[in-house]
């Protein structure tokens, strides 16, 4: 597949600039408007909004810049799609759905601290 339009290599990698960051950097929100950060960042921006696994499989490296508009809302009559549509439309990046096994933390019991 190719990238899509609103999905571009970055010329600046935000991440490994620890200490200098250039000041397009500071103002990343992914997805909105992310500058210079890898595909990573936007697999675990999808699964905290999705509130499922997300696992990237596009085998892309490096930075990138992400412009990203969608229906945030989930109202009928945005004009905005659907986020797995956008990412399709926008990115050229399909999400799909499969099965199998994964790491996760479960908490199964809670007690408050006892004094010592």
């Amino acid at each position: 597949g190719r990238l899509g339009e609103h999905l571009h290599r970055s010329d600046v990698d935000c991440t490994a600039l620890a200490t200098q960051r250039p000041p397009e950097c500071l103002r990343n929100v992914i997805p909105s408007n992310a500058h210079g950060m890898p595909i990573q960042a936007l697999s675990s921006w999808l699964a905290f909004n999705l509130q499922q696994p997300v696992e990237d499989r596009t085998g892309l490296t490096g930075a990138f810049d992400f412009d990203l508009h969608w229906n945030r809302l989930g109202t009928p009559d945005s004009p905005e799609p659907a986020l797995p549509t956008a990412l399709e439309e926008q990115f050229g990046l399909k999400l799909e759905r499969r099965q199998g096994a994964f790491e996760a933390v479960v908490i199964d019991h809670v007690e408050r601290p006892t004094p010592v």
